[in-house]
């Protein structure tokens, strides 16, 4: 194996691929943004290098000659947990992604990839402020705290529920952030769970349109329900509830949000409520990833 000259204040770009068309055709392109680049085939060739070499950041493909790239980063680790590693592959999977992120991998690029967003992460990685390896954000960091809620007793009249919804759900129609659920309590304290816009619909609705496969609309039936249900307590407000521990992972939320058609999931540690999990908050993480570069 020839070694290679790493030209000063350059980039060492270590390139493990066993796709030699691609790596040939790949490596001249960086070189010319000013990169130093070695590009090997194998596991073996790859281990042997970085026993004598530290290069700045590893560009490493998941599918190699006598062995896989997830392989290959499990042993880089072993020996270095410090260089940043940027999968760059064409064999994509969710089980090759979450062992990238198992293993402390920078990034995560799929091939083809445009050039200039390449080298944008190859900088990233060897900036002075290093970029942090993938991450995934955990319910306790994103869950919102239950002081933000109104809170309610389960025996209380139904009066009570709608005079908190008006004043905490709707202070100022121009607030984006306001919340769109109450917590409900047991009068000895314990939580029972949420009440949501969700379940002041339902409530207007009769059981008899609910079940009809042919029902009758007519003008003044929204207002005649809610003159029938003002002697209800807040208890009978609720639907079916749906909680998540805190230590879940977050695809487990998003499963639940998406079966269950709630935009929050109360997070329990144990019995206790700890937080609020809000649709907004995860879909603003999901963001966060897919376009932060």
């Amino acid at each position: 194996m020839e070694a290679t000259t790493v030209k000063a204040d350059t980039v060492h770009v270590l390139f493990v691929d066993d796709d030699t068309d691609f790596t040939q055709s790949l490596s001249p392109v960086l070189e010319r943004r000013e990169f130093t680049v070695t590009a090997l085939e194998s596991e073996t060739q790859a281990l042997d290098y970085l026993d004598h070499v530290v290069p700045d950041v590893i560009l490493l493909d998941l599918k190699l000659n006598g062995g896989s790239g997830t392989d290959l980063l499990q042993k880089i680790r072993e020996k270095d947990n410090q260089t940043p590693v940027i999968i760059l592959t064409g064999h994509g999977s969710m089980d090759s992604v979450v062992s990238s992120i198992r293993f402390g991998v920078s990034d995560y690029l799929q091939k083809p990839v445009d050039i200039d967003l390449l080298v944008e992460h190859l900088l990233d990685c060897t900036s002075n402020v290093a970029r942090q390896p993938m991450r995934e954000r955990s319910l306790v960091e994103l869950m919102r705290p239950v002081s933000l809620y109104p809170k309610l007793l389960c025996n209380q009249p139904i009066e009570d529920a709608l005079y908190v919804v008006r004043k905490w759900c709707f202070p100022d129609e121009n607030d984006p952030d306001h919340v769109r659920s109450a917590l409900v309590y047991e009068p000895n304290g314990d939580f029972i769970g949420m009440l949501r816009f969700h379940d002041l619909l339902s409530l207007v609705l009769p059981e008899y349109l609910r079940e009809s496969s042919h029902p009758n609309f007519f003008p003044g039936m929204v207002l005649a329900q809610c003159k029938l249900i003002d002697h209800m307590r807040v208890l009978a407000l609720m639907s079916k509830q749906v909680y998540i521990r805190q230590n879940a992972p977050l695809m487990e939320a998003v499963q639940l949000m998406v079966k269950h058609h709630v935009v929050n999931l109360p997070v329990m540690d144990g019995k206790r409520l700890a937080g609020v999990l809000r649709e907004r908050d995860v879909v603003r993480m999901l963001l966060d990833c897919m376009y932060t570069k």
